[in-house]
């Protein structure tokens, strides 16, 4: 699990992100549209690798901390918001890869996280 003494603050405006595309379809359409989804920080974080599977506990103090979970939620928002334009247009979008990334690992997230991801999709 990567970590940095900005974790609180990258967490914070993931969350803050989450909850302005939950809030309001405009808002959703224009972060669709204008945020990098392509950027290599945010690729850094979303890849879990095997040797991060033992450091990865069931437990809320984890989701706390991993900036990856509040990546994957972010990018979730965009689908749980149920408007099918914006759906299409964000994960057709060629630098939305985040999420890509994020199911590529998912095998090894702890089970809420997988259980969360596959209710979305379903």
């Amino acid at each position: 699990m990567l970590r940095s003494k900005h974790t609180g603050v990258i967490i914070s405006v993931l969350r803050l992100l989450r909850s302005l595309v939950s809030i309001n379809l405009n808002i959703a359409n224009e972060l669709s549209r204008e945020f990098t989804f392509e950027s290599k920080t945010l690729q850094v974080y979303i890849h879990r690798k095997p040797p991060y599977l033992p450091a990865i506990p069931e437990n809320k103090e984890w989701e706390e901390t991993d900036i990856r979970f509040h990546i994957i939620r972010f990018c979730l928002a965009f689908v749980e918001i149920g408007d099918t334009a914006l759906i299409t247009e964000t994960i057709s979008k060629k630098n939305y890869v985040s999420l890509s990334y994020a199911l590529k690992s998912i095998q090894y997230d702890p089970y809420s996280v997988t259980v969360e991801v596959l209710k979305v999709l379903q």
